[in-house]
């Protein structure tokens, strides 16, 4: 259904390369791109790009990370391999604080470390 986030699944974590991981979430990402709406906005994008890139920087994470937000009323987080994450308007909205955003995407980082590791976050 376009529009709707996929709710979480939990799969069998496979530890691979890194250059296989980010072109894996280079697919994935496209894929999603296809089949949701993204919010066009540059000044937030670039915010959230500035909080989740230091969070990057001082964590083990060995890839780019790359933020996307989802045109989407759901309160959502969907993190993929390669360091790929979106977040949707909906859950922009609850946000009270920037502590809070950087919670979400300390969470998404996490799990691109942990994966790219092969260890479920």
């Amino acid at each position: 259904m376009r529009g709707s986030i996929p709710r979480e699944t939990r799969i069998a974590t496979v530890a691979y390369p890194l250059d296989r991981e980010i072109e894996m979430g280079k697919q994935f990402s496209t894929q999603i791109e296809l089949s949701l709406k993204l919010l066009d906005d540059r000044d937030i994008t670039e915010y959230i790009a500035k909080v989740g890139d230091n969070i990057a920087k001082n964590s083990d994470l060995q890839m780019p990370v790359t933020f996307r937000l989802i045109d989407s009323d759901d309160v959502e987080a969907l993190t993929l391999p390669g360091g790929y994450q979106y977040l949707s308007r909906g859950l922009l909205l609850e946000l009270q604080s920037e502590s809070e955003l950087a919670s979400v995407l300390a969470r998404g980082i996490a799990h691109s470390q942990q994966s790219s590791k092969g260890q479920a976050a």
